[in-house]
């Protein structure tokens, strides 16, 4: 994270152990470099200088953003580059308007194309797309696996660009140990009242396995309670699933009995007050629950509990 140091209260910089004028309206310090902002006819122009004071990247863009120790956002002429802090370099082309550092993850970031406005996914090595520019959104890899929107539906990219999971989502979550929440319509719902009628769309959560099969599906609410477990709702009915997965096949623990904590992985970070809350958090197993297991297809299997309390390592 960039420090700014307002340098119009700061006379000096130190350099090479001596004291010199800086001649810059501001300086951000980051953990490699400074960014530096210099101040001419009322005009700001952005660059970087290393901590001899040496010029970098130079002084030209309109902003540049710290995204790593050795790569800055750069832009100029309202379009965006990523440049290397030791080279000076531009490592992508000028077809980009914006990176979004949010998505930089296991080695890619996302970016927007300027000619339609739509996302691509660039390899952080080669800083080439890895597929075309085609998304609505975009989340971030995780396990080798993205989340993105294709024409307003979602679903998710390996690192080659191919699917794994068909775009057909309304929303998905981020993966995270290979499952994640999604959220698509339902049949919907017939209202009637004296005075009208109404069709009301109906929404269903599920969770789906990185191979996009459905785990879970048809509730009216989920939410991730641990890294592999997750509190359902259908109607006043609340359950608790949690899944581990073996090379062979995936064992299902139903209604078990855990202790309460507090988990936070990704975008996923939820407290709740209630101790007897059936929303387990960081939910730790403890005992009991119908054990059972299913294939990467989601068929249920024929294994008997004890062999899958051997298998899981929980018991």
């Amino acid at each position: 994270m960039s420090k700014e140091i307002n340098v119009r209260s700061l006379e000096f910089l130190e350099v090479n152990g001596e004291l010199v004028q800086p001649g810059y309206y501001k300086i951000y310090k980051c953990s490699k470099y400074c960014i530096v902002v210099s101040e001419n006819h009322s005009k700001y122009k952005y660059g970087c200088i290393d901590f001899d004071g040496n010029v970098i990247v130079p002084i030209i863009y309109s902003s540049i953003t710290e995204l790593t120790d050795e790569i800055v956002i750069a832009t100029i002429n309202n379009k965006e580059s990523l440049i290397s802090v030791k080279t000076g370099k531009k490592l992508t082309d000028s077809k980009w308007i914006e990176f979004f550092k949010r998505t930089l993850s296991e080695g890619h970031i996302t970016a927007m194309n300027q000619n339609n406005c739509k996302l691509a996914i660039l390899n952080f090595s080669t800083f080439k797309p890895i597929t075309k520019a085609r998304f609505n959104d975009t989340g971030c890899f995780s396990n080798g696996i993205c989340c993105v929107s294709v024409n307003y539906k979602w679903g998710a990219i390996d690192y080659s660009g191919n699917f794994v999971v068909k775009p057909k989502y309304l929303s998905c979550f981020e993966f995270y140990l290979n499952f994640a929440i999604v959220k698509k319509i339902g049949n919907n719902i017939r209202r009637e009242t004296a005075t009208c009628k109404q069709i009301v769309e109906n929404t269903k959560y599920g969770v789906i396995f990185k191979n996009g099969t459905e785990v879970l599906h048809g509730y009216d609410n989920i939410e991730r309670s641990g890294p592999t477990t997750f509190t359902t709702e259908k109607g006043s009915a609340i359950h608790v699933f949690q899944f581990i997965v073996k090379p062979e096949f995936i064992i299902v623990i139903k209604d078990g009995k855990y202790e309460d904590g507090f988990f936070t992985a990704g975008l996923f970070s939820k407290r709740r007050s209630s101790p007897k809350s059936k929303y387990y958090e960081n939910a730790k197993y403890i005992d009991g629950g119908k054990w059972y297991a299913i294939d990467f297809n989601g068929k249920k299997l024929n294994i008997d509990e004890e062999t899958l309390k051997n298998e899981s390592k929980l018991i």
